[in-house]
């Protein structure tokens, strides 16, 4: 294998660096100016071929549109995405053709994503018409196919979709990512409005569907117990940053940034009586067009000193494959081991 073999084998399918997503919002009763919400400010991320990496966060800490920059549904205000070692934001037609053909989104509304005035039929093969894929007899073949793949009856494609419960609706969405077999799909919030018993359908679709496929899940969720078990890798988002990112089964089981201990301290256990250390934040997330200087999280966080409102922490490797960007992040562990004896 050549050098240049090697790279080509080595380089992630997206990587994301250094990227920045402001948006400006109507100017107050009396102000001249125009305030700015830095949304996404800084971050970089990177997806391997087949694999799930998981964007959590508090709503406003800019998942969504981090999951709407990768599909350049809005601009970049710096930084690079590169899908497949093109960088999407120089490549000009090129970079969209591409992008259309290699990812996907499945949004979080199975009723409002859907076109009512269109046969589900229409829905899933419209990506494959507007791609020029095969002709019109194998384009219909392909619609059978990939219902038949997301557990959908052969007559949904002469329906429409208000005849579906809102899990089957999902399915659709589903189905029409992975009409033209896209490499990447950003799932923003897939399940959030479904049902409990309909999500574990829907979440075990999406993994049998990947093992089938090879597809790449781009999966942004507020709910941690679905990430932890969809998710081979996770990144924790706090008002435009990641705060710590690394694999889930270590990120979860010993989680190194206070936000992310107060996050997984609050997701729910079977046994009541199963003895458990809460971290309860107070306040509400900052206004992302005024944050807090230094490091974002230090006017919630119960250990932060002067250094966290004068020194932005970078996210730097803590270990067993993961990042956070905590300046105490060693001596809360530490203290957390002192006083977890106690605390049982």
């Amino acid at each position: 294998m050549t050098e240049s073999d090697r790279a080509v084998t080595d380089r992630p399918l997206l990587e994301v660096t250094d990227l920045a997503v402001s948006f400006k919002v109507a100017r107050a009763r009396g102000s001249w100016t125009r305030p700015v919400v830095r949304a996404v400010d800084g971050i970089s991320l990177r997806i391997e071929a087949g694999e799930t990496l998981g964007l959590v966060g508090e709503s406003g800490s800019g998942k969504s549109t981090t999951g709407r920059a990768v599909l350049q549904l809005v601009p970049a205000d710096s930084g690079s995405i590169q899908l497949e070692g093109t960088d999407l934001a120089t490549a000009g037609a090129n970079g969209r053709e591409l992008l259309r053909k290699r990812v996907s989104m499945v949004f979080q509304d199975p009723f409002g994503s859907l076109n009512a005035r269109m046969k589900v039929g229409d829905i899933v093969g419209e990506p494959l018409e507007i791609q020029r894929i095969g002709d019109r007899p194998s384009r219909r073949s392909r619609v059978t196919e990939i219902l038949d793949l997301v557990g959908l009856p052969a007559d949904a494609i002469s329906r429409y979709p208000h005849e579906f419960s809102g899990g089957q609706r999902q399915r659709i969405g589903i189905a029409r990512a992975l009409a033209v077999e896209p490499a990447l799909v950003v799932c923003d919030e897939p399940v959030a409005a479904l049902d409990v018993s309909v999500q574990a359908q829907i979440l075990r679709l999406l993994k049998d569907l990947q093992r089938e496929t090879g597809v790449a899940y781009l999966f942004i969720a507020h709910d941690l117990n679905v990430v932890r078990h969809v998710s081979r890798r996770t990144a924790v988002m706090y008002l435009g940053k990641i705060v710590e990112e690394g694999p889930s089964s270590t990120l979860f089981g010993a989680p190194r940034h206070p936000y992310t201990q107060a996050l997984t301290s609050a997701i729910p256990i079977p046994d009541p009586d199963a003895p458990r250390r809460r971290l309860v934040l107070t306040g509400e997330i900052p206004s992302p067009t005024n944050p807090p200087s230094g490091c974002r999280f230090r006017t919630r966080c119960p250990y932060a000193q002067e250094r966290c409102a004068a020194e932005v922490p970078l996210l730097e490797p803590a270990g067993d494959g993961v990042s956070v960007a905590c300046h105490f992040w060693k001596e809360i562990a530490a203290s957390k081991e002192t006083t977890e004896p106690a605390a049982r």
